[in-house]
């Protein structure tokens, strides 16, 4: 049941990456934002969920389903992150105390202790 369960969240996380690839992903529609993140937490039981926009060298969570996590920054080089934006591909971290490519700073001060990062496109580049 629990593998069945696990199946099922990780379906509906690709088919939200799909609806943002598809929809050509908009950095200045915050309210839509808004309106998908927290749809898509209380589709795949999340205790929260962030959109980042790489800025420099780092993506800064700009909106979040939990409040605390704006304005977060993930250096772009060494996090899984980093790698989920220059790969263009879904990374899953099952535990981010343990996972090497975890920029730790970042994911206590956000208190994840899993994740799912999806890079986000827009004209055909990945922006956060």
């Amino acid at each position: 049941h629990a593998a069945r369960l696990a199946e099922q969240r990780l379906d509906t996380i690709a088919q939200l990456q799909r609806y943002f690839i598809h929809s050509d992903f908009d950095p200045d529609l915050r309210a839509t934002v808004e309106m998908i993140l927290d749809h898509a937490k209380t589709v795949i039981d999340a205790p929260a969920i962030a959109v980042g926009r790489i800025e420099d060298e780092n993506v800064t969570y700009w909106v979040a389903t939990a409040p605390h996590m704006v304005g977060i920054q993930t250096p772009l080089a060494d996090s899984v992150t980093g790698i989920a934006i220059s790969s263009g591909e879904t990374v899953v971290c099952n535990d981010t105390e343990n996972d090497p490519r975890v920029h730790t700073a970042a994911t206590r001060a956000a208190g994840v202790r899993s994740m799912v990062i999806a890079p986000l496109w827009h004209r055909g580049l990945v922006v956060g």
